[in-house]
């Protein structure tokens, strides 16, 4: 549906976080944004901001998965800090900085299933998106692909 626009009304925005209606000087400009301003006033994207990494991080993995950075951290240590697929670490930069590895889990259940590299998270589970026949026959695909690969070694 998209993002409700901020409308300035007064010579006044309403803070996305607080709900607190403020003068637009309480707010950052934001050049995309279509009131040119921010949606959370300075003193809220402070508070947002001075927050550690792992904080929010913590944060994220509760709201998004159900579990918390002590149990992440269970799981990467478990899997050695590689990709439970392809056994690769993250390899994925962005803005300068070094992805952590996805948790990977069913869309329908939100069961984690493990912590997976970006490229193994979008382009094979991705493509799957937890549909069990596509997963199946991926699958068998690959077991008689193995056979058949090993039939060649005898």
């Amino acid at each position: 549906m998209g993002r409700k626009r901020k409308e300035i009304i007064d010579g006044k925005l309403t803070c996305s976080k607080c709900g607190e209606k403020k003068s637009t000087d309480a707010f950052c400009r934001d050049k995309h944004a279509s009131s040119g301003h921010c949606s959370y006033c300075k003193e809220c994207r402070l508070g947002y901001f001075s927050k550690t990494r792992q904080q929010r991080k913590d944060s994220y993995l509760k709201r998004s998965y159900g579990i918390d950075l002590e149990e992440y951290r269970q799981m990467y240590d478990a899997q050695s800090g590689v990709c439970a697929i392809c056994g690769r670490p993250e390899s994925q930069i962005t803005k300068g900085t070094l992805q952590d590895l996805s948790v990977d889990h069913n869309h329908l259940t939100g069961h984690v299933r493990g912590l997976l590299c970006n490229r193994c998270n979008w382009q094979l589970m991705g493509e799957l998106r937890d549909e069990k026949e596509k997963t199946k026959s991926l699958v068998r695909y690959l077991q008689k692909a193995l056979n058949d690969d090993l039939s060649w070694e005898k």
